[in-house]
């Protein structure tokens, strides 16, 4: 290990970690944590403890984990697609983030170096090239891709192309087959490589599978597992493109297409990985007139430069696939954010019947994703927002679209009647207070109650008194972050108690909670008595240089 090499791969990290957070799951806040990484002393303190653990694990690698002194990760269940989709995305520790993105941006540049050639136009995903803060090139992305297969599709000697994806890419990735697959990398470094194996099985909890959802560590792990799988490919003639799990195949005819993609399945099966056979698609694109979509046409669509997380318009996507049917369009995850309504948009929906969709989805026992979207946003549009009462209830057959619903609610507090917001606000509450309501949609209630007036603090602090350790991994933090400023004296020395027994990230939150809300005289006393107890680096700066400030 070269000592100066780390510590220039650990401000890598931080700058990017600075940059784009550590992890772009939309569920998550933005950490309080990351803000601090900007102040130049602590950053430099933060890189020595970092450099400092990865040595003393290089220098005993069977004690490795002992060394780097990592937590272990959390995870929150994500909805994608349809009502029994759900991906399970990691919640990692900040200063844990750190260290594992400084481990696998020491391997990085030998990563890249192995992967087909940039010239070559194969690989789109996840180029690294470090700038300003990212990480990967910019004009390698989802976008770029999509324009790729765009233009082979309309090559003359294209006749058919296969559209498939690998299943439960990251769920599925063998840990073991990962560490050879780096191994079998020309002068990457050995020791480093065995301690990222260690990481990602005391992650996984010794099962031998699954990356991190989230992480752009991981999105450099997950290329580099298919390094061999693409060369493969290539060494056989077979003309492809890629983007992370998702590959298109070109072929003359049909025979060549069918042997090509068995070559791919029988390849993949050696990484005990699966194509996703319910998406594998085999389409004539032989008439260039009817299949031709123009770069242009694809690039307009908005897409999300990410595997998992591609929420693109579903309009304009549809009017896409209308045009030219080689591409499908990525609905992605079930969206959380709702987003500004274009003037196209609001022109289009003006002219939905909004009385005769209410009614025919109230009849419906099964709606679809687009359906309750286009019930939302044509609401909106209209500005009939004393229609969304009767929402609710199409909302409760479809649930996954909670925290979309609330993040519209939001973003319109002012336009919503009181009467209206009221009912929304009942319907909430009953969510959230009832048994097992998934922790996603939790985190999104909580954050529309910290957004609205009235009595839903004592809704949230009720619900905190009942918090345990087996209600969530983020829960807890997403209710400290809500309280903000408005809890009194005795609610802040209610939370106080409940630090010994708070994981990390909520003992950060309450600190600063405590900070920003009790007079220095009282909140002393309590810190002199962490201090004696505290083994982390935040709260060790939290106490130390945050408080002496306030």
């Amino acid at each position: 290990m070269e000592k100066a090499k780390m510590r220039k791969k650990c401000k890598e990290a931080i700058d990017n970690i600075i940059k784009e957070g550590i992890t772009d799951v939309e569920i998550f806040a933005d950490f309080l944590e990351i803000n601090y990484l900007k102040e130049e002393k602590f950053r430099n303190r933060v890189v020595d403890e970092v450099v400092k653990r990865i040595e003393n694990a290089v220098e005993n690698p069977l004690k490795s984990l002992n060394g780097l002194k990592l937590r272990k990760s959390g995870s929150v269940l994500v909805p994608k697609k349809n009502l029994s989709d759900f991906r399970r995305c990691a919640l990692i520790d900040v200063f844990d983030e750190i260290i594992y993105l400084t481990l696998v941006l020491y391997l990085a540049e030998k990563i890249e170096k192995s992967k087909i050639k940039k010239s070559e136009n194969v690989v789109y995903s996840y180029r690294y090239n470090p700038e300003q803060g990212y990480l990967f090139d910019r004009e390698y992305n989802y976008t770029a891709f999509r324009n790729a297969v765009s233009r082979a599709s309309r090559k003359d000697e294209n006749k058919i192309m296969i559209e498939c994806d690998i299943s439960n890419f990251y769920d599925r990735l063998n840990l073991h087959r990962l560490e050879s697959n780096l191994l079998s990398i020309y002068g990457i470094d050995k020791k480093i490589v065995a301690i990222i194996n260690q990481v990602l099985l005391y992650w996984a909890n010794r099962d031998s599978y699954g990356l991190p959802v989230g992480s752009n560590a991981s999105r450099i792990l997950a290329e580099a597992a298919l390094i061999e799988v693409d060369k493969y490919l290539v060494s056989k003639g077979v003309n492809f493109i890629r983007f992370v799990d998702d590959y298109r195949i070109f072929a003359t005819d049909a025979v060549t297409a069918f042997k090509h993609l068995t070559l791919l399945i029988e390849r993949l099966n050696l990484e005990g990985l699966f194509l996703n056979t319910s998406k594998t698609k085999i389409q004539d694109i032989s008439d260039k007139l009817e299949y031709a979509i123009e770069d242009d046409t694809v690039s307009n669509i908005q897409c999300v430069e990410d595997d998992h997380n591609r929420n693109e318009n579903i309009e304009e996507i549809n009017n896409a696939i209308n045009k030219a049917k080689i591409i499908r369009g990525y609905s992605g995850v079930i969206p959380f954010k709702f987003r500004k309504l274009t003037e196209n948009q609001i022109k289009s929906l003006s002219r939905v019947d909004i009385g005769t969709m209410l009614e025919k989805l109230s009849t419906k026992v099964i709606v679809k994703p687009e359906e309750i979207t286009e019930m939302v946003r044509s609401i909106v549009a209209q500005r009939k927002w004393g229609e969304f009462d009767k929402t609710l209830p199409i909302l409760s057959k479809f649930p996954q679209f909670i925290p979309y619903f609330s993040d519209m609610t939001i973003k319109h507090l002012e336009q919503i009647p009181d009467k209206t917001l009221k009912s929304i606000t009942q319907q909430f509450t009953k969510w959230f207070t009832e048994e097992d309501t998934p922790e996603y949609i939790l985190i999104y209630l909580v954050r529309f109650f910290a957004s609205t007036e009235s009595n839903n603090k004592e809704v949230m602090i009720n619900y905190f008194r009942g918090l345990r350790r087996n209600s969530g991994d983020y829960i807890g933090r997403a209710l400290l972050e809500s309280f903000g400023n408005k809890l009194s004296r005795n609610e802040i020395l209610e939370v106080r108690k409940y630090y010994e027994r708070a994981d990390v990230l909520e003992k950060r939150q309450i600190i600063m909670m405590i900070i920003k809300n009790m007079h220095k005289e009282e909140r002393t006393p309590f810190f002199k008595d962490i201090k004696f107890i505290n083994n982390d680096i935040f709260i060790d700066y939290l106490i130390n240089d945050i408080n002496n400030k306030v």
